[in-house]
């Protein structure tokens, strides 16, 4: 963890975490589920703001907001946050309702 900040007054943590990876740049699904078991907090309260990796490094770095709950997070996020969180939230569950 390089960086992580509580911001009591918009109610979520600001955090920068660094990651070793090897290979490509991972998608933001596997960077989501690699920052909620290092920080133990679930997907719904999480926005992956930026992704880095500079070109041949074995390593990448998240800025994320830590929501306290999802209902502050709809509060605060810009709506193209909210819509990218949509979404991924919709994308989840389209194929179990055409499975059916």
């Amino acid at each position: 963890m390089i960086k992580d900040i509580d911001n009591k007054l918009l109610g979520r943590r600001e955090v920068v975490v660094r990651f070793a990876i090897q290979g490509p740049t991972p998608s933001r699904k596997q960077v989501m589920s690699m920052l909620t078991s290092a920080l133990n907090v679930t997907e719904d309260r999480v926005v992956i703001r930026e992704i880095k990796q500079a070109y041949v490094e074995t390593a990448i770095v998240v800025t994320a907001n830590v929501y306290n709950d999802v209902s502050t997070l709809k509060r605060v996020e810009y709506g193209h946050y909210l819509k990218r969180f949509e979404e991924k939230k919709q994308g989840q569950q389209a194929p179990t309702q055409e499975a059916k």
